[in-house]
């Protein structure tokens, strides 16, 4: 896996570019992080397949992916969280009220859509579940093969989402401070019933949010002079190491893993301000993160015992997951278009 991991590391370094005269403003447009996210996805299968194979522990892939962890998921809830928030600035109220339809509704048909998949995947494979497991599959809460908790968890934040900024409609603050809280309501119910993987990443959806907002102030302090930029960015890279290293050591450590992801993003955003991210694989997989994420272990729970080869097995699992998302994400948006089109008849327009 080491050696795929080098691969990984070229492929993302390829075209990589520095900016030495400034800074760039597209940091963190919608282009610049479908190519960051393209990267995590990428990490994302990578450590799923590692689920499969037996992995060599003395390995630096294994010292990556340990160190790691779940902060590969953290950029998708950062990033998230703050284009909702910059659509609800931009587009008022009107996009609040139709986000049960035109975002929480079609993420979840793509899931349970997916879902299908891996039941017909199961009945190939001879694997059987429980009605209950099934049912309960199909809102995030359960599993029948399939990856679940990101799609749970995403779904609960669109939710508090809607709720707090339905609850506080004139106030941006009041409804960033109760989505805050939700969030925090959410991570103590969590980690009750579940495991940590569940709720330890979920605050960086609102960091998004608050990100959003904070914007301009945080990009006058930060871009002010070369030397306010490297004082953050080394700030940054210390407390990062500092929570990955030293705190989570102490008992009197509050969450320390969320305080990692918390450094983690502050020190990828203050990256992708010098340094420019794209190529054409990160575009492509930043196209396709949901289809990746989602199904890739369709072929890799049908291939694991069909192929002995490591690189083999990796080549045609990532093969078949790339061309199933193709196929899967051109399905999904023709019933998107047509979604779309009822609700734009169906909904009232904004005045002129």
């Amino acid at each position: 896996m080491s050696y795929i991991l080098l691969a990984a590391v070229l492929v993302s370094l390829f075209g990589l570019r520095y900016n030495s005269s400034g800074f760039n403003t597209d940091y963190i447009d919608r282009e610049q992080t479908r190519n960051i996210n393209g990267v995590f996805v990428i990490l994302i299968f990578m450590s799923h397949f590692a689920q499969y194979i037996t992995l060599d522990k003395n390995s630096v892939y294994y010292d990556v992916k340990s160190q790691l962890s779940q902060l590969v998921v953290v950029t998708f809830l950062f990033y998230s969280g703050y284009g909702i928030m910059c659509s609800i600035m931009r587009k008022g109220q009107r996009y609040v009220r139709q986000m049960p339809l035109r975002r929480l509704l079609p993420v979840w048909a793509h899931f349970a859509l997916a879902l299908l998949l891996f039941m017909i995947s199961n009945l190939i494979l001879g694997y059987k579940y429980s009605l209950k497991d099934t049912l309960l599959s199909f809102v995030g809460w359960s599993s029948i093969g399939n990856s679940n908790w990101y799609i749970f968890c995403i779904l609960a934040l669109y939710v508090f989402t809607i709720v707090s900024f339905l609850i506080f409609r004139s106030s941006h603050t009041r409804a960033l401070l109760c989505m805050f809280l939700l969030t925090g309501a959410y991570i103590a119910v969590m980690s009750r019933y579940k495991e940590v993987h569940w709720y330890n990443t979920a605050i960086m959806y609102p960091f998004g949010m608050l990100y959003a907002c904070k914007k301009k102030e945080i990009e006058s302090a930060v871009m002010n002079s070369g030397a306010s930029y490297w004082k953050a960015f080394i700030n940054a890279a210390l407390l990062l190491i500092a929570f990955s290293y030293i705190w989570p050591a102490s008992k009197w450590m509050l969450m320390p893993f969320e305080c990692k992801a918390v450094c983690f993003m502050a020190f990828t955003v203050l990256l992708t301000m010098k340094f420019k991210i794209g190529n054409r694989v990160l575009h492509f997989f930043g196209n396709y993160t949901f289809e990746v994420y989602i199904l890739q272990r369709i072929p890799m729970r049908l291939l694991v015992h069909r192929i002995d080869n490591l690189y083999l097995f990796f080549a045609a699992s990532f093969a078949a997951t790339i061309a199933m998302s193709v196929v899967f994400k051109l399905f999904t948006g023709l019933l998107d278009k047509g979604w779309n089109k009822l609700l734009d008849k169906a909904l009232p327009q904004p005045s002129k």
